[in-house]
């Protein structure tokens, strides 16, 4: 895969990776080689870290939109997620 661009990476690893599998560093050696594992476990650990970032960011945006919400509306009920550590 030495030259080749980001495109045809992508299309050889999704020919022979499936997205809703799991396969050791042994499987995906056999099917695509070594050259491509640091790049593939550098983006993998790159969007666990954005998952996670997201996850704590959505969290944030419930609790501060609940605030906005029970100041401008402070005679009505909320329904809370226990998600949010916040009660309603």
């Amino acid at each position: 895969l030495a030259g080749a661009d980001q495109n045809d990476y992508q299309k050889v690893v999704q020919h022979y990776l499936k997205p809703d599998e799991k396969y050791t560093i042994a499987q995906v050696e056999e099917k695509i080689g070594t050259a491509v594992i640091p790049s593939l476990e550098s983006s993998t650990d790159n969007i666990l870290h954005r998952t996670k970032q997201l996850y704590i960011e959505t969290i944030e945006l419930n609790k501060d939109l609940l605030v906005q919400l029970r100041q401008k509306y402070p005679d009505r009920k909320f329904i809370v997620s226990g998600m949010l550590g916040l009660s309603a």
